[in-house]
């Protein structure tokens, strides 16, 4: 076939074995895990198996560069070994505090000084080490807190007193930054204690010596210096006499920082103060008998005005106001609360008299007085109680005296004297004197009486006038008197006539005659005529019978002083009344007959009479009363008035009023113009309450169409395109046409 022979034979390949890489995984406490992968076979994996690790320290650290330490991972699989590394690095060591050297340090570590005002330090003292750059030192109070800061060569410090703490603050070289951290602390105290402050010279404290003057007196320090006060101890004098006065000094605030007490401590001096020399005279005084004792006085020189001496020193006198008439001695005596401070010189011999006192006759009185004439005895006697000082009165009338008073009973005047007895204190009292009068009435007069009176009515006495006469035995005083003081005899008003009347006062009579009258109460009016009257005619007043009524009833025609209103007619209403009038009774009114004009009309159709009828373009309407009436024209708003008559050619609705009677009408004009109307396609029809019927027939269409027209109004109606005849019936039978085309 073509075919080659093959032999087959059997070769042996050696195997490969394994060939692992390693993977070495680290945690965060340095231990490890290693996975092997075989190369010639990734199936064949050890996976994550721990591996032994070992560190050393490959460099060391120092105070200026890390170290590092060195992590060996070790795993040992099918005799081969598999490693890895890692290197954590080892922070620069930390550097120390620098340690002072005994030669550079303070020499004392405590000092203690006295306030002197200047500046105090403590320093470190010797040779500056290398480590060392510069040094500054912080000073602080017992409480801890800065108070200056000073360097190293500063010539300065504190000078105030108290208890400070002295801190160096260190600044290390380059040298000695490269090994240390600082410098190990290290302090100082220094305590300033308080001085005692010195007054100078300068300070003094000088006393006072015066004379008493009413003042209060203190001494004071002078030459203090700045930051020194004083206080001061019994250093106010008023009063004469002496004392001590104690000046304490006492340190300020600011100077007991640095001072604890004052050298002298106080300082004191004298308050003298002499009395002053005064007089003192008593001075005469006096009252009246009776009366209330006035407080004596005294005159005092010298004195001081504020310590009110007169107040303070007691002047009296023996005097009371029952003492009697006569002298009296004054005395003047002067306190120890005067005399403590003043050298009294006393002039006496002053007295107080007492002087008669006067009757005070203000509640006394004796007053003139007059009596009505009664045939009983009238007496003139004093009026209050006598005061004190006065005994007793006595009355005089016609040089003749007693100690009762005088009676009198005739008409007369009586002029009586009283006179008033005192005693040996009081003053002679002046006597007084009165005039009884004793008045009779005997004459009366009446003037402006009334003379008559209406029948029934009361009597009207409001203007007249009653005057009567009275004498007192010498004189005659006529005087009115009232109405209601007299008494009259009555008017009987009830009888027709003249009567007298009598009026009476006291002793008096007087008369006057009046007469009763009947008089018109009310009147009465009929009319007695047929007549029948129109508007505007005048009614017949002598067919109106008139009759009084008098107050007593009885009646009689009334033919004079009669008069008539309202007497042209106005039948308005319908009914006329004439009004009768007559001076002082009450109007009446008479009914008279009347009737409402007739109405009728004349037009171009037809005569007659009015109401709701309508007429063609003109109406002539007429009445037979000459009233004036109002036409109203509702259609056009418009407002006529006319008598007797109007003609009309304005179409409208039409209401004619004559006084309370009214008419309706309508006027119009069958014509097209007032029915019919065309613009373009729009048909306008006016007053449709006049049209029957309105036919369009379209000749495009060969159709007829009736247009329905409302009841009353304007109405329009559009045309749709086409060749028209318009026909309009009116009511009336009249008919008017009109062809339209639309395109």
């Amino acid at each position: 076939d073509g075919n080659e022979e093959t032999t087959v034979e059997d070769e042996v390949i050696p195997a490969t074995g394994h060939k692992y890489t390693s993977n070495f995984t680290w945690a965060e406490d340095y231990t490890a895990t290693v996975t092997l992968t075989c190369e010639n076979d990734a199936t064949h994996v050890v996976e994550n198996v721990e591996a032994a690790v070992t560190s050393e320290v490959t460099k060391e650290p120092t105070t200026m560069v890390a170290g590092e330490r060195t992590y060996t991972a070790t795993y040992v699989h099918e005799g081969k070994t598999y490693t890895d590394t890692k290197i954590v690095a080892i922070p620069v060591l930390e550097k120390g505090l620098y340690k002072l050297p005994s030669d550079y340090n303070f020499v004392k570590k405590s000092e203690e000084t006295t306030y002197n005002g200047k500046p105090h330090m403590i320093k470190i003292q010797g040779i500056k080490p290398m480590e060392i750059s510069s040094v500054i030192y912080v000073i602080k109070d017992q409480n801890g807190n800065e108070i200056m800061r000073v360097g190293e060569n500063d010539e300065t410090g504190v000078i105030d007193a108290g208890t400070y703490t002295i801190v160096p603050e260190f600044t290390l070289s380059t040298i000695g930054a490269q090994n240390y951290s600082g410098v190990e602390e290290t302090s100082a105290t220094l305590v300033i204690g308080k001085a005692i402050y010195n007054l100078p010279d300068t300070v003094t404290f000088e006393g006072y010596t015066g004379v008493y003057d009413g003042q209060e007196h203190t001494v004071s320090v002078s030459g203090l210096p700045e930051g020194i006060t004083a206080t001061y101890s019994n250093n106010t004098r008023k009063d004469a006499g002496e004392q001590t006065a104690t000046a304490t000094f006492i340190l300020s605030d600011s100077l007991k920082v640095n001072y604890s007490s004052i050298e002298p401590a106080s300082k004191t001096a004298k308050l003298s103060i002499s009395k002053k020399d005064i007089t003192i005279r008593a001075n005469n005084a006096g009252s009246k008998y009776g009366e209330d004792i006035v407080k004596p006085s005294c005159t005092i020189t010298g004195g001081i005005d504020t310590d009110n001496l007169n107040e303070k020193v007691s002047v009296t006198t023996t005097a009371t106001k029952t003492s009697k008439v006569g002298y009296y001695p004054i005395t003047v005596t002067v306190p120890s609360e005067v005399t403590k401070n003043y050298n009294v010189t006393s002039n006496t011999g002053a007295t107080y008299t007492i002087t008669k006192a006067d009757v005070n006759m203000d509640g006394v009185s004796f007053t003139d007085r007059t009596e009505e004439y009664n045939k009983s005895a009238h007496t003139l006697a004093i009026a209050g109680n006598l005061p004190a000082g006065v005994d007793k009165v006595t009355y005089t009338y016609n040089s003749k005296t007693q100690d009762t008073p005088f009676s009198f009973t005739e008409a007369g005047r009586y002029t009586v004297t009283a006179n008033f007895v005192t005693g040996e204190n009081y003053n002679i009292v002046t006597s007084k004197t009165a005039t009884l009068v004793i008045e009779r009435t005997t004459k009366l007069a009446i003037s402006n009486a009334p003379t008559a009176v209406r029948y029934g009515e009361s009597v009207d006495y409001s203007g007249m006038t009653i005057t009567a006469t009275k004498t007192d035995g010498t004189n005659e005083t006529p005087y009115t008197v009232g109405i209601n003081d007299v008494t009259m005899s009555q008017v009987n008003t009830s009888s027709i006539g003249t009567q007298t009347v009598t009026v009476t006062y006291k002793d008096a009579t007087a008369t006057f005659s009046i007469t009763v009258e009947n008089y018109i109460k009310s009147i009465t009016a009929e009319y007695t005529g047929t007549e029948v009257y129109t508007n505007g005619s005048q009614v017949d007043t002598s067919k109106i019978s008139v009759t009084a009524r008098y107050a007593n009833n009885s009646t009689a025609p009334l033919t004079t002083g009669v008069t008539f209103s309202n007497t042209t007619v106005n039948t308005a209403n319908e009914v006329h009344y004439v009004t009768v009038s007559y001076p002082g009774v009450d109007n009446v009114t008479v009914r008279v007959n009347v009737r409402s004009a007739n109405i009728s009309y004349t037009s171009s159709t037809a005569s007659g009479t009015l109401g709701g009828q309508e007429f063609g373009e003109a109406i002539t309407v007429t009445w037979d009363t000459n009233e004036t009436a109002t036409i109203r024209n509702s259609t056009t708003g418009e407002t006529a008035t006319a008598n007797s008559g109007v003609s009309l050619t304005t179409r409208g609705k039409y209401t004619l009023t004559i006084g309370s009677k009214s008419v309706d009408f309508e006027l119009y004009w069958d014509s097209e113009e007032y029915l019919y109307a065309r613009s373009g396609n729009v048909l306008t029809f006016s007053h449709v309450d006049k049209i029957g019927s309105v036919v369009l027939y379209d000749w495009n269409t060969d159709t007829e169409t009736t247009i329905g027209l409302p009841a009353e109004g304007d109405f329009t109606y559009t045309l749709q395109p086409g060749d028209y005849d318009i026909t309009i019936m009116t009511k009336k039978g009249i008919p008017y046409t009109d062809a339209v085309v639309v395109e």
